[in-house]
């Protein structure tokens, strides 16, 4: 999104306005020939902590051109304990080729992630977890993190909380 394209959709006239801490809206949507939002979605009500305390970072979130990663692909050591990202109610735990054994917790209000190659599950299908508790563990040092708003993938990186 450009940052034009925010300013517009803040109402925003000068962007030296703009302070730190300040809560902005962005839309994924479709914007007609007079810069309307038509939104989609609108993602700004979501706050996740780190599903791993420490990993380094693979290969990040891109929607575009011709090889697409709508997740972050993150190392994170030896068999690590994986977190739940925010509070939430899993909604299922199941093995896709190329993920791995996954799970997928519902976070209310269209929002889901997703935490791939699991080795062992320590929550079951329909469990009620809180942000931060032990979801399971890795099965190598990689983990795949997914988060999505209504079924469609977003950038989680501007999404983790600071410490």
């Amino acid at each position: 999104m450009s940052m034009s394209s925010i300013l517009l959709f803040n109402k925003i006239e000068n962007p030296d306005r703009i302070i730190p801490g300040q809560i902005l809206k962005l839309y994924y949507g479709n914007i007609d020939d007079n810069h309307s939002v038509h939104p989609e979605l609108e993602i700004s009500d979501i706050s996740l902590s780190r599903p791993v305390s420490n990993w380094t970072l693979i290969k990040s979130f891109k929607s575009y051109g011709e090889i697409k990663n709508y997740g972050l692909l993150c190392n994170a050591g030896k068999f690590r304990i994986v977190k739940s990202a925010q509070d939430g109610k899993v909604v299922k735990i199941a093995y896709l080729r190329g993920y791995g054994r996954y799970i997928l917790i519902d976070h209310g209000k269209g929002w889901h992630t997703l935490y791939s190659n699991i080795s062992d599950e320590y929550v079951k299908e329909g469990d009620l977890v809180k942000s931060g508790s032990d979801i399971g563990k890795l099965k190598s040092e990689i983990i795949y993190f997914v988060l999505s708003y209504k079924g469609k993938p977003v950038n989680p990186e501007g999404y983790f909380k600071r410490n």
